[in-house]
């Protein structure tokens, strides 16, 4: 694993304008429960063990709860991303791969096209650490153990150099999935949305590129934050390079292998960059709009960069030692 390797090269120094390790660690502790963590017993597993001298029988409990496994940063300038422990392993990468700056507002001529570039990584959370504790100590105890590890790096957009800025790949292989409604827009949690839809759109998932139509980098950093988490997560990853998300292999432990981007049932968003929020939802959701002239002002960052936590949903119950399952019970 590269934790290691990456916990010792980790700089002690963060930007006042980003995201620390250390500030990813206590989010954990004051997220919302019901929003973020949403821990639920959800039924219990009957194990056997048998010897020679006959079989006995345990019972432990299923949970299902959501956990900050990774976080999602999106940028302008490589080397440069809100959550700047990871740059030093990004930067010297990037530029291996022959990747230079695409971010911005780009235009031809003097006339701007309002095509919106970013960069976008995903690496693992130090908050993933901090729930785990948090959940034991309650009266219960248990958790899922999370499937990724602080700092790892799990998709960078600068290792994918010609997939990412051209799209071309994407376009050619899911030729399918550019006909399909899937986008980014204003609308309530699980309203999955038709063929026609009335929503303000900020983008859509496919071609899954780095670069958007777009009047608000907001609403385009949102769009690109949904298409790395489908890459990552979501398959058809013709010329992607990504590290899996799978987590241990156990009789019962069964973390999400999905992403959906208009519910938040496989998993959820938490802003942690320009704007703390210690409430998790999918992008774009209209009911945390506040007033002012178009509702996301407070979210929107000077400097065009972004970054949020993504809570992945687990559902797992303890295997005793030695044990096989005999059977579940869910509900």
């Amino acid at each position: 694993m590269l934790i290691g390797f990456l916990l010792a090269l980790s700089s002690s120094q963060v930007s006042a304008s980003g995201i620390s390790s250390l500030e990813l660690l206590e989010s954990s502790v004051d997220a919302d429960f019901d929003s973020c963590i949403e821990f639920e017993v959800k039924g219990a597993c009957e194990w056997i063990k048998c010897s020679l001298f006959g079989c006995s029988f345990d019972t432990t409990t299923i949970v299902q709860h959501y956990t900050p496994d990774v976080v999602v940063s999106v940028y302008d300038v490589i080397g440069n991303s809100p959550y700047s422990e990871t740059d030093f392993l990004t930067r010297p990468i990037s530029s291996l791969m022959g990747s230079e700056s695409a971010g911005g507002e780009h235009g031809f001529g003097n006339k701007p096209s309002h095509v919106v570039a970013r960069h976008v990584d995903i690496y693992g959370s130090y908050a993933s650490i901090g729930l785990t504790s948090v959940l034991s100590n309650l009266p219960l105890g248990l958790s899922c153990q999370p499937g990724s590890f602080p700092l790892e790096p799990y998709f960078v957009s600068s290792f994918n150099p010609f997939v990412w800025y051209t799209g071309f790949i994407d376009s050619l292989m899911n030729m399918d999935q550019l006909l399909s409604n899937r986008e980014v827009n204003e609308r309530a949690d699980g309203d999955q949305g038709s063929l026609i839809s009335f929503a303000p759109s900020w983008g859509n998932i496919f071609p899954r590129t780095g670069m958007v139509v777009s009047q608000d980098h907001y609403r385009a950093s949102a769009v690109f934050a949904a298409r790395a988490m489908d890459i990552l997560l979501n398959g058809n990853n013709y010329g992607h390079y990504k590290v899996s998300l799978e987590g241990r292999k156990d009789d019962y432990y069964m973390p999400s292998e999905k992403f959906e981007e208009w519910s938040s049932y496989e998993g959820r968003f938490q802003m942690v960059y320009p704007k703390y929020e210690d409430t998790c939802h999918i992008l774009g959701d209209k009911s945390i709009k506040t007033a002012g002239l178009d509702g996301w002002g407070d979210r929107r960052s000077s400097n065009g960069d972004y970054a949020w936590q993504y809570w992945r949903r687990y559902k797992c119950c303890k295997k005793p030692g030695g044990y096989s399952m005999l059977f579940k019970v869910e509900w």
